[in-house]
């Protein structure tokens, strides 16, 4: 990434390269610098009380907002994505809402595969009313390593199978679930506007 002598430093041009921005957090001031060596200077303490509360209301809803952004080749189907918008705006608010001072939030755990109760619901699936046992005895024989068991039953055909139509029925549900949630606040919001009309 180009810089020039008077970039300051630490700085990095935008992905435009005619300019740097850089945010003073001591001083309170903003410093737009251009090509020609000159440069503009926002101070936030000049601004209107009402310009720095809208400033921090439009802050706000870009931060949050842009957590929102799903791809569309991770989840498919508008609904997918509206809900996975949903869980991540919340995961946001959750975390600006508490008493954490960071402004990045924490990793999110990665998912290593399905949990033992999933393995019992496939396991009940191979050999139905056998699930439990069958996966207390895998568990026996691996010495408790959750991660061998997955290994043993999910890589064969008729256990990935099972997981895989396990994993389409939640999905189901989840979206049909979201799909009467979603009905239900349009019709608490049709009744209100009723009500609002009659008074």
């Amino acid at each position: 990434m180009t810089q020039n002598a008077n970039t300051p430093a630490g700085a990095k041009f935008r992905e435009n390269g005619i300019m740097t921005k850089v945010w003073d957090e001591r001083k309170n001031v903003l410093t737009f610098s251009f090509l020609d060596g000159s440069s503009v200077r926002f101070d936030k303490r000049l601004a209107s009380q009402s310009n720095r509360s809208a400033a921090e209301c439009h802050g706000w809803a870009a931060r949050l907002g842009d957590m929102g952004a799903v791809e569309a080749k991770d989840f498919p189907s508008r609904m997918e994505r509206s809900l996975e918008a949903k869980r991540r705006i919340t995961r946001g608010v959750s975390h600006y809402q508490s008493a954490s001072p960071e402004w990045d939030l924490p990793s999110e755990a990665v998912d290593r595969g399905p949990t033992g109760e999933d393995l019992v619901e496939v396991l009940d699936r191979l050999a139905p009313g056998k699930g439990e046992l069958l996966f207390k005895a895998s568990m026996a024989e691996a010495k408790q390593d959750l991660a061998a068991v997955r290994q043993k039953w999910l890589t064969t055909k008729q256990g990935a199978k099972a997981w895989a139509d396990i994993q389409a029925e939640r999905k189901a549900r989840r979206l049909e679930e979201a799909r009467l949630e979603s009905a239900d606040d349009m019709v608490a919001a049709m009744l209100a506007a009723a009500e609002g009309g009659q008074g």
